[in-house]
């Protein structure tokens, strides 16, 4: 698998919604009206981990209810896990420009969660304020409330993910474009030759010393440009 993305989840909290969803997951699934939870397997590295994607409620004790279902994940999963979405909730007082004032008991609730979880933030590039309001003049607010967390194990997996949050567009959210550790193989590149190469002094003593690919390639070249008819400096 070399990526998979997400932006912001709505309507989940309709229990025809959730049906929805549940059928098209159909096994190893878990919807409620704050989360999804499946288990996802990477055929490439044929490694199974564990996603959950979070559209959290805009108030804190209505997250309660989000948190205490991922307690419960935390200890029924083994192996990878990924939690990521919209968490309507920040992690530091610099993590919201505007708006109401950052509560110490917002950021608690967050921060004590995820650490007793053992999840981490994803290491990440892009936009840092992942919502706005979209208001063009007073009353703008920028805010950082969707994350990717992942656990140690997924660290050990995926050494080399991370997360590339996109500009938000016509949309209020930015999404996300999460790329896993897969190994990309570099095509060669075609060989091309200069004519001022044969300006260089010894240019053509090293010709005749040269043995091997690059003298192949020349002499590959010198026909090119005969059936060509363009001069061949060498």
């Amino acid at each position: 698998m070399g990526s998979c993305g997400f932006s912001n989840i709505r309507g989940m909290n309709g229990s025809d919604k959730q049906n929805e969803i549940k059928w098209f997951l159909k096994p190893n699934k878990d919807v409620t009206a704050q989360c999804i939870h499946a288990e996802v397997t990477n055929k490439s590295r044929r490694i199974k981990f564990w996603k959950i994607v979070v559209y959290g409620f805009n108030k804190v004790v209505e997250r309660d209810s989000l948190f205490e279902k991922l307690k419960l994940y935390s200890v029924l999963i083994s192996g990878p896990w990924m939690v990521y979405g919209d968490f309507n909730a920040i992690m530091a007082a610099d993590e919201r420009i505007g708006g109401a004032n950052v509560t110490n008991a917002e950021m608690r609730h967050m921060m004590q969660t995820m650490l007793e979880f053992n999840l981490y933030d994803m290491k990440g590039c892009g936009s840092f304020y992942t919502w706005n309001n979209k208001h063009e003049y007073d009353g703008k607010v920028y805010s950082r409330i969707d994350r990717v967390f992942i656990n140690e194990e997924w660290l050990n997996d995926f050494p080399c993910s991370y997360a590339n949050f996109l500009p938000e567009g016509l949309f209020d959210h930015c999404p996300c474009l999460i790329s896993f550790d897969e190994l990309v193989e570099r095509k060669k590149a075609p060989f091309k030759y200069f004519n001022m190469w044969a300006m260089a002094d010894g240019y053509e003593d090293v010709i005749k010393l040269r043995e091997g690919p690059l003298n192949e390639e020349l002499c590959n070249a010198e026909k090119a440009c005969a059936r060509s008819g363009f001069p061949f400096k060498g």
